[in-house]
């Protein structure tokens, strides 16, 4: 049965309804989708999970690399007490300068271990890039 609403029409419905029923109010709304920090959700991805592999983040890569835009991807490793292995994955301009805007996307990873392939591109290294 056609309701004459669009596919746009009726997400938006949805999206209203989801937002009244937490308790959104109109003017916290606008305040949200005139920020930066919309965009950046947007465009921010954060995986947690024990173990993290090479596939998965060639996979995410793949879907979110742009060769209009990008050159490559910069991949990062940081080991914090008590949390694990933070990756912080960006992409490149083709001046090979982070993309770190708000309209570009992120993704970090906090994982217990890496699997092998992962942990042998690094190496002894803290960064890798992906072209």
């Amino acid at each position: 049965m056609n309701d004459g609403k669009s596919p746009s029409g009726k997400l938006i419905e949805e999206l209203v309804a989801f937002l009244k029923e937490k308790g959104f109010l109109l003017e916290e709304l606008k305040k949200l989708l005139n920020q930066d920090t919309f965009l950046q959700a947007w465009n921010y991805t954060e995986v947690k999970q024990d173990k993290y592999s090479f596939k998965e983040l060639l996979t995410w890569v793949k879907e979110h690399f742009n060769p209009n835009l990008h050159s490559a991807a910069s991949l990062t490793k940081e080991e914090k007490a008590g949390v694990g292995l933070i990756l912080s994955c960006c992409f490149m301009d083709k001046k090979n300068t982070p993309l770190t805007s708000e309209k570009d996307p992120f993704l970090r990873v906090i994982a217990k271990e890496l699997d092998e392939d992962l942990k042998k591109n690094f190496g002894t290294k803290d960064m890798i890039m992906l072209k």
